[in-house]
């Protein structure tokens, strides 16, 4: 257990932890395991207490957060292939034509 500075927010979740000093703050004693973790740690008689239930729900809420950035930055890979997939298709073309030409004049 190590000495930390917290403050809580209105529903009594610490929502800011330092090891150093600074105004407002709670002086708590938490297992270094919790040292940053927010909106899930609350504090009873100066130690701090994991709220298993809220943290399970954070985690799920950053996964499903993390999973929707994917979906989108999927959808958005798939757009830019195709444009690739057309300049490259415009490029084949545009070089086909100079070489014809190039052909042409030799």
């Amino acid at each position: 257990m190590n000495t930390y500075f917290v403050t809580t927010d209105k529903n009594g979740y610490i929502d800011n932890w330092s090891s150093i000093k600074f105004s407002e703050s709670l002086e708590i004693m938490s297992s270094e395991d919790y040292f940053g973790l927010l909106n899930c740690v609350k504090v009873k008689s100066g130690v701090a207490i994991l709220d298993e239930v809220k943290s399970d729900e954070l985690k799920n809420q950053d996964a499903r957060t993390e999973v929707e950035k994917l979906i989108q930055e999927n959808k958005e890979l798939k757009v830019s292939l195709e444009k690739t997939k057309e300049d490259i298709t415009n490029t084949q073309v545009a070089l086909t034509e100079l070489f014809e030409v190039v052909e042409s004049l030799a």
